[in-house]
């Protein structure tokens, strides 16, 4: 249902970057956590 261009998803990764959440926040909405979690994956593995 979510993917990495999902507006929702968007929302999740800014607010995790800024501090404002933390991943444990993400609700278990379908496949949101799935697919927030594997962005921060990608983006920890490029810094």
């Amino acid at each position: 249902m979510f993917n990495e261009k999902s507006i929702t998803v968007q929302a999740w990764i800014r607010q995790i970057n800024q501090g404002a959440v933390t991943f444990n926040d993400v609700p278990a909405l379908f496949n949101l956590r799935d697919v927030v979690g594997s962005i921060l994956d990608i983006n920890k593995e490029v810094e």
